[in-house]
């Protein structure tokens, strides 16, 4: 009888476990913008709308490919909701050292530190720019004057605990370049009725050609000429 390699053997036995382990990761974190099967769109910020709604689907169509994808979105929709289950967990705990008398009440005060994070992953990562997809009006011929005439565009960020995407839709004309929450923060919305801001953050090394004419008009927005 023939027997196998010690090697190939190991190989496929860290392959298996290498899947094995995404796919759990995967359904601990079941927001994963890069998978189209997903229903993603379902509800959206629009500034002329003021509220969240279903996307009109009537009255726009989104481009088939994105001009933005971000590299790290699984990661930071993980930190999010691996912070708000710590916070779970820390007031679980406190509950029980608040409630059992051979349990001293500084165990409970130390569990509820446990929140700690969540906060600080709402501030920092709340910004993160997960998709930019152009967005076209349904019934207006795709000509370069249209496409340029009022751009528009959908942001995706992650939710506050990292399950689903908030979608924006936005005016290329309303966004800035601007350097906040300790770089953190790279781009600025402002709504034009409501004086509203709201600060996203695009990594600046993806995207390509086809984000180098975003970036140019977010910096003349802000009064910056790079030459873009």
């Amino acid at each position: 009888m023939r027997l196998r390699p010690l090697t190939a053997s190991l190989d496929t036995r860290f392959a298996t476990r290498s899947l094995h382990m995404t796919g759990v990761l995967r359904q601990f974190n079941n927001f994963d913008p890069s998978d189209e099967l997903q229903p993603r769109i379902k509800k959206v910020i629009d500034p002329d709308n003021q509220t969240a709604g279903p996307f009109n689907n009537k009255l726009f169509k989104i481009a088939d490919e994105p001009l933005y994808s971000a590299p790290a979105t699984f990661q930071v929709a993980l930190a999010k909701k691996s912070a708000f289950t710590l916070g779970l967990i820390g007031t679980y705990a406190s509950y029980l050292f608040f409630h059992y008398p051979l349990l001293p009440d500084l165990g409970g005060y130390l569990a509820l530190g446990l929140w700690i994070p969540f906060p600080l992953a709402t501030h920092y990562l709340s910004p993160y720019v997960a998709k930019i997809s152009r967005i076209y009006r349904r019934g207006e011929p795709e000509t370069l004057e249209n496409m340029t005439k009022d751009e528009t565009v959908l942001i995706e960020t992650i939710s506050l605990i990292g399950r689903k995407p908030m979608c924006w839709i936005i005016h290329l004309k309303d966004l800035k370049v601007v350097n906040k929450r300790g770089g953190w923060a790279n781009w600025e919305y402002t709504n034009p009725k409501t004086g509203d801001q709201h600060v996203f953050y695009v990594s600046e090394s993806n995207g390509g050609f086809k984000m180098d004419r975003i970036w140019g008009i977010t910096e003349r927005n802000a009064g910056i000429d790079s030459g873009r």
